[in-house]
């Protein structure tokens, strides 16, 4: 018997960022969700986990001061299920 792979639905907001907050909003899931942010030069920022078994969840995610803008990557089971670009207005 096959099972059926959970789709995941992610949102980010506010997007554009007016101050160095954003929240990540993640769908129930089967799995832990990492989720990785990463500046506009690639470089890793930070990586946090996401444990959206239980229901739907949102991560809140501290932006660095330097920059205005962000790739936020989230991964389940190995693979890249969702990309978000974050803008910041400050």
């Amino acid at each position: 018997v096959e099972i059926a792979k959970t789709a995941l639905v992610s949102n980010v907001y506010p997007n554009p960022a007016t101050d160095s907050r954003v929240s990540v909003s993640v769908s129930k899931t089967n799995s832990l969700v990492e989720m990785n942010l990463y500046n506009l030069m690639g470089s890793l920022v930070s990586t946090q986990t996401i444990d959206a078994t239980s229901g739907n969840t949102t991560q809140v995610i501290e932006l660095p001061e330097n920059g205005n803008t962000f790739i936020v990557e989230l991964i389940q089971n190995n693979e890249l299920v969702g990309r978000h670009k974050i803008l910041t207005l400050r």
